[in-house]
């Protein structure tokens, strides 16, 4: 494990009131280019409760991203993908084979097991939660109807616009369209977390969550609205015009009544998964994005993120304590949400976008499974048994 991987999953477990556990890690070696590459994820098995295990909750990440100060402009910085000159192509040879990542060789992508996926439908209700075949990690906590993410429209609308001046006079035209839409997925999916973390909140008040909960969920609505704003603005430069969320259509995104099962199955998925792979990507681009802006951004939406995150395994936590029954329901939705690690990977050079803050295809798969085999797995592990 590398010293960056090694401080997000330290920072990680501390936040979630973890910080004790030794987890027994291994460093994987790069595989040719020429051998078939497969990851697998060890199945959870359940295990006598370890007494050892520190459980008490931190309330803050003691080392935070954000306070770490920006380098000099001359002095030497940790590995960043740059970009070449302004006229020969910014994406990779072909010939050249991907690059492997800060945490891991590239693997292949997560994928629902064991339920047949067929055109992103809706696969199987666990707990009165559907999971979906729908894979793509969204930026924050998304917000899910029937499984499936939902966001906004997209309008034209400076309110959400801070007139950002960035650096963009390298990129070609297709270039700036490329991160202008990926800025702006990651916009409509921070703004759709805020509704999300508002129904979050209304679940907890509705099973009687304890004060800390609804404290750190309402402060993750506002960090949410932040990083909204934060990602329309990047967006909006890199398209060359103002871009703002429309109406957010929440038809049958507030159930009527909320079950301790429903929370369960769906704070393990849009917390402590979702808001895990969020954290780590941000942690991920906040080494690589060579433009100060974007780099402090992606520095404080980490810190956030992971703090988020943490909120999910702490929910899930009290959850456990409080219905004890639901063990081997959290067991289930761990397992049905788990990467298979049988999909062929396929490359993608996209590598460049980091540099611009956007996570690229050819590395976030690679990502998604060392955070599943260091961080996810082992902690849902730590969980059970404490």
């Amino acid at each position: 494990m590398t010293p960056h991987a090694a401080q997000f999953r330290h920072r990680f477990l501390l936040a979630m009131g973890l910080g004790s556990i030794s987890l027994s890690l291994h460093t994987g070696c790069e595989p040719s280019p020429d051998e078939p590459q497969e990851a697998t994820i060890p199945a959870h098995t359940p295990k006598p409760v370890n007494k050892s295990v520190t459980t008490s909750v931190t309330t803050s990440v003691t080392t935070s991203v954000s306070e770490r100060p920006d380098p000099e402009p001359n002095a030497q910085q940790s590995p960043v993908q740059t970009l070449p000159a302004p006229q020969p192509a910014l994406t990779e040879p072909a010939s050249k084979p991907v690059q492997a990542t800060d945490f891991a060789t590239p693997t292949p992508p997560p994928t629902i097991d064991p339920v047949q996926a067929l055109d992103g439908a809706l696969l199987q209700d666990y707990g009165g939660v559907t999971i979906s075949a729908e894979s793509r990690p969204v930026h924050g906590r998304p917000l899910t109807v029937q499984g499936v993410p939902r966001t906004a429209s997209v309008v034209s609308n400076p309110q959400w616009d801070q007139g950002l001046d960035l650096e963009l006079s390298t990129l070609r035209p297709e270039q700036r369209n490329q991160l202008a839409q990926q800025w702006q997925q990651a916009a409509l999916d921070e703004h759709a977390s805020v509704a999300s973390f508002a129904r979050f909140t209304l679940d907890l008040m509705a099973l009687g969550a304890p004060p800390e909960l609804l404290m750190g969920a309402t402060r993750a609505q506002a960090d949410e609205i932040a990083h909204a704003r934060e990602c329309f603005s990047v967006a909006s430069a890199f398209a060359g015009h103002p871009i703002g969320p429309g109406c957010l259509d929440l038809n049958g995104a507030v159930a009527q009544t909320t079950t301790p099962a429903q929370m369960l199955v769906q704070t393990i998925l849009e917390g402590c998964i979702n808001e895990t792979l969020a954290a780590a990507e941000a942690t991920w681009l906040s080494e690589r994005a060579t433009l100060r802006t974007i780099r402090r951004m992606q520095r404080q939406i980490a810190a956030d993120e992971t703090r988020h995150a943490a909120l999910g395994w702490k929910t899930v936590r009290w959850l456990l304590k409080e219905h004890p029954t639901l063990l081997s329901l959290a067991e289930q939705t761990f397992a049905q949400a788990r990467p298979t690690g049988q999909i062929p990977f396929i490359s993608i050079q996209d590598g460049w976008k980091a540099a611009y803050g956007c996570m690229p295809t050819s590395k976030r798969n690679g990502l998604h499974m060392d955070v599943w085999v260091r961080v996810i797995s082992p902690c849902a592990s730590a969980l059970m048994e404490a």
